[in-house]
């Protein structure tokens, strides 16, 4: 397309870097909304029932045959995949692929432990474009150490166990409020 006149010529110019300039900005906005995958809830514990964490701990003995990673991702779409990383003193131990479809879905992993493997644990949750999407940590504790005797110390991380009525209401509020910059999940669960 050619224009004889100079200022339809810089018009035409104008017009198309504004249309180039609206295209590319609208496809930035959409990323975000189509990566806008979340971890809402993440505990360890030694059992999960009915789809939920039981006894959720931070801390464990080393006599514990296996842990569990529980974990609800939100807004995965129809269909994703997320990775459960296992580290054990910054060494890679165990990738776990899981599925995550919809909204709210609760997903879980577990490591089988051997007594000599006391120390400092860590679990990242990976998006399948390689995004750390959270990381927690849990400790194994050797025999004979402190806190060792008493079994398992129990922690609420993120907010709460997810039982009962007050979990099914924060779970739509952690939906909604996990869309908007800024607002902390846990939160969410404490004020209900």
């Amino acid at each position: 397309m050619y224009c004889k006149r100079p200022e339809a010529r810089l018009r035409l110019l104008h017009l198309l870097a504004a249309l180039t300039l609206a295209l590319s900005l609208g496809a930035a906005r959409s990323e975000p909304e189509a990566s806008g995958i979340s971890v809402g809830r993440m505990k360890f514990c030694r059992a999960i029932k009915d789809r939920e964490p039981e006894q959720a701990a931070d801390r464990f003995p080393s006599d514990i045959e296996k842990v569990y990673c529980f974990t609800v991702i939100l807004n995965a779409g129809v269909e994703t995949h997320v990775v459960h990383k296992w580290y054990h003193r910054e060494k890679l131990m165990a990738e776990v692929t899981l599925t995550a479809r919809g909204e709210y879905w609760r997903t879980w992993s577990s490591k089988r432990m051997l007594p000599e493997w006391s120390g400092a644990w860590r679990v990242d949750v990976v998006s399948a474009d390689g995004q750390v999407l959270k990381s927690l940590s849990f400790e194994i504790v050797a025999a004979g150490a402190e806190g060792a005797a008493s079994g398992f110390q129990e922690t609420s991380q993120d907010g709460g166990d997810g039982g009962g009525a007050a979990a099914g209401m924060s779970r739509g509020l952690e939906s909604w409020f996990g869309s908007l910059p800024g607002v902390p999940l846990g939160l969410i669960t404490y004020i209900i």
